[in-house]
Parts: C-alpha cells; sequence; structure tokens
C-alpha cells in the first residue's frame, strides 16, 4: 500500500496511530462515528466518507 506523502509527518512521534490507522484502511478496525470525526480535519476530508 502506498502511503500519503504526509502521512508520516502528520502521525511523527505515534507510531500506534499510524498502525490504528492502517487497520482502519484494510477493514480489520471499525472507525466510529467518534474516530471519523477526529480523523476528518487531519486528512482533510467530510467525517461521512469514512463511516
Amino acid at each position: 500500500m502506498k502511503k500519503h506523502p504526509t502521512e508520516e509527518a502528520r502521525f511523527r512521534g505515534n507510531p500506534a496511530a499510524i498502525a490504528r490507522l492502517r487497520e482502519m484502511e484494510n477493514g480489520k478496525r471499525g472507525i466510529g462515528k467518534e474516530n471519523a470525526r477526529k480523523l476528518a480535519p487531519a486528512l482533510n476530508a467530510e467525517y461521512r466518507l469514512f463511516l
């Protein structure tokens, strides 16, 4: 899987956050409304896209 060019910069210092994000991307972890709202601004997206 190709990384987003700024993925490492956004989550620098928190490798656990990167791991959880990848699990969500691969369908191994549910995202939920609360997490969608937290991730949306970091990824410049509407939170409803993740639900």
